[in-house]
């Protein structure tokens, strides 16, 4: 069958920039761990150049600390660089080496990258906030030629968005976490789309608002309006408070363009109910959002 991740990724292939794949879930739960992981064994196949993987958060755990539900591992092979703490090489210093440190501190130690020397799961924790995240993908940018960086981005945490440039992919993740219901999940899916698609305008003049941030409350106030936000990562609206706003004649611009979603993957597992029907909803959603390719993240690994 055709492998549609490693169609996405050969297109990007293409150029020979670096750039970010970031992983994005609509909840825990949704899949985007088990995407990032299958995104870097494509990778491997495709290229030589580097790989690092990222994160916003802390990944690599054997439990959600929240849910306390089994969380999957973040596999590396021989070669792979990834960021995390001191302390987490420290766990596996047989199978992991340090190349590089940085001037941040965690929880858990000194923020380092290191590389695996074998294949080995790794926990991958976060080298603070975006600022310090952003420092990090520069070193590592200015020390190796065209590195591919997979960016794993914790939950309600789409902030992490503006380490993006707008050639960058993005992988979102949705399924049966967010809702049991399918028209429900299509409804949310659709938004986030929609939210990276507001137009970008980046000189305006006197008939525009600029806002640092748009939510609930300061969205009531406008009627027949232009309002410019810094990016996506600036709207606070839900799917509904976004239809009022634009029902009452307001128009929303972005100062600057994020990545683009380039694939949606799917996870039929509800860990509080019965998981949504693989097949059908899959349909279902493949149908009702067509412009992007939608794929079963159980059915990855038998590409």
């Amino acid at each position: 069958m055709n492998n549609p991740v490693k169609i996405v990724i050969e297109e990007k292939l293409k150029n020979n920039d670096a750039f970010s794949i970031l992983f994005l879930g609509l909840s825990k739960n949704a899949g985007k761990t088990t995407a990032l992981n299958y995104f870097r064994f494509q990778l491997q196949q495709l290229t030589t150049r580097t790989i690092v993987l990222l994160s916003t958060g802390y990944d690599g755990e054997e439990t959600d600390a929240i849910s306390g539900l089994p969380k999957p591992k973040i596999i590396v092979s021989a070669g792979n660089l990834f960021v995390t703490s001191q302390y987490a090489v420290e766990l596996k210093k047989d199978e992991l080496r340090i190349v590089d440190s940085f001037p941040f501190q965690t929880p858990f130690g000194k923020v380092i990258m290191a590389e695996a020397v074998s294949n080995t799961t790794v926990p991958v924790i976060s080298a603070g906030n975006n600022e310090q995240i952003y420092y990090v993908l520069q070193q590592i940018k200015s020390g190796y030629s065209n590195p591919i960086f997979l960016i794993d981005g914790s939950i309600n945490r789409k902030a992490f968005l503006t380490l993006s440039l707008p050639d960058d992919l993005v992988v979102l993740s949705a399924g049966g976490a967010f809702s049991a219901k399918i028209d429900e999940l299509i409804a949310e899916l659709k938004y986030y789309i929609t939210l990276f698609r507001v137009p970008v305008k980046k000189e305006y003049n006197e008939n525009y608002t600029f806002l640092e941030t748009i939510d609930f409350d300061n969205a009531d106030s406008y009627k027949k309006s232009k309002i410019i936000i810094p990016d996506l990562t600036a709207c606070f609206l839900s799917s509904v408070q976004y239809k009022y706003f634009l029902a009452a004649g307001n128009e929303l611009y972005y100062q600057k363009k994020t990545a683009s979603v380039s694939m949606i993957t799917f996870n039929p597992f509800n860990p509080t109910g019965k998981d949504l029907n693989r097949t059908k909803s899959l349909q279902v959603l493949q149908n009702r959002i067509a412009e992007i390719p939608i794929v079963d993240i159980h059915e990855l690994i038998a590409c």
